[in-house]
């Protein structure tokens, strides 16, 4: 049986957005905004600098920027990244 961890969830939301970017499928695009800002209030709240500076901070930007029509501007950390950074 598999747990659903924060590291499962985040690379899971990163695939998401790429496919978004991908598509140009705006709706998804602001389902993602509005599901990782939860995610990036969650960790300002409970005081994870490491979870908010390394990975979720890029995400939510780079959902940002592809709303913005602004995608080259933004990082999309690898699963690589978000892995070593939960750690």
């Amino acid at each position: 049986m598999n747990k659903l961890t924060i590291t499962a969830l985040l690379c899971y939301l990163r695939n998401q957005l790429l496919d978004a970017r991908e598509r140009r499928n705006i709706e998804q695009l602001q389902a993602l905004d509005i599901t990782l800002g939860i995610i990036e209030e969650a960790a300002i709240d409970v005081g994870d600098n490491r979870l908010y500076g390394d990975i979720v901070m890029n995400l939510v930007t780079s959902a940002q920027d592809a709303l913005n029509d602004e995608e080259w501007k933004s990082t999309i950390p690898s699963i690589e990244e978000i892995e070593k950074a939960l750690r």
